[in-house]
């Protein structure tokens, strides 16, 4: 068993007792004080995530530009039109992951309009846990396209995931839209 296998067995103990005590906390009423906490570092950690995307965008934006520039002079590129289609190509990695952060963000929106609507009454915990379950699932989208970007996943957004997603029972239903 490597390091790694250790760790994320860990992190799947911690999810489940998490989840006990997060489930035993709502039956008292309104959301528990760490649900509000993992929706701050799903926050957190989307703020950080953001800032390394922009990074890695500049990088790749640069190294992008020079290997378009090689392949024109080398004649592999005949044409601007061409050209743009190649840069565009290079950088679809970091434009998947912008799409995804800009979708993340939008699902931790509507998680915190679920909590703050929990908290207040005027929904049940049901409507937040289905919120929660298409949270999670944009989350976990957005963590494996930056992994394959080799980007870090934030160790706040790690967390907020775990906890979230130990609440998240149910599966997000699938948009018509396809």
């Amino acid at each position: 068993m490597t390091y790694d296998h250790l760790r994320y067995g860990l992190y799947g103990w911690f999810a489940l007792v998490a989840a006990v005590a997060l489930l035993g906390a709502t039956a008292c009423g309104g959301p528990p004080r760490s649900t509000r906490v993992a929706v701050a570092q799903l926050g957190e950690g989307l703020n950080v995530a953001d800032e390394a995307v922009a990074a890695e965008v500049t990088t790749r934006g640069e190294a992008s530009r020079a290997q378009v520039r090689e392949e024109v002079a080398a004649g592999m590129i005949a044409d601007v039109e061409a050209g743009l289609a190649r840069f565009e190509e290079l950088m679809t990695p970091t434009t998947e992951a912008r799409t995804a952060l800009r979708v993340a963000r939008e699902s931790l929106f509507a998680l915190e309009g679920a909590l703050d609507a929990w908290a207040a009454g005027s929904a049940p915990e049901a409507n937040f846990l289905a919120i929660a379950a298409c949270a999670v699932a944009a989350l976990t989208r957005l963590g494996a396209i930056l992994e394959a970007l080799e980007v870090e996943l934030p160790a706040a957004l790690v967390s907020g995931l775990q906890t979230i997603g130990a609440l998240a029972t149910s599966a997000c239903p699938e948009s018509d839209d396809g």
